[in-house]
């Protein structure tokens, strides 16, 4: 059996996404992304970089890598639902 994550490391996981989220906003403005094509380009990239943080066998780099995927998927589905995408 697996061990456990506590609901209070899952509270504290998404506040650091949405804490990640506030400071991307701040440095990149809210304008959405363009296309279900960036979206998947935005992730890919991160992706990689998330890859590279794995290699290096940085346990801080790798959480920034990961906040980095969630920041961008999050931000991919707000873009979506608003319907602010061409598709």
């Amino acid at each position: 059996m697996r061990k456990q994550v506590d609901e209070k490391f899952r509270d504290i996981a998404l506040s650091l996404v949405a804490q990640k989220m506030k400071v991307r906003l701040k440095h990149r403005g809210e304008g959405t992304f363009a296309s279900q094509h960036e979206i998947l380009g935005i992730i890919t990239e991160e992706y990689h970089e998330l890859v590279q943080a794995v290699h290096g066998n940085d346990k801080d780099e790798l959480i920034e890598e990961l906040l980095d995927v969630a920041v961008g998927a999050v931000f991919g589905i707000a873009s979506i639902i608003a319907e602010t995408t061409d598709w």
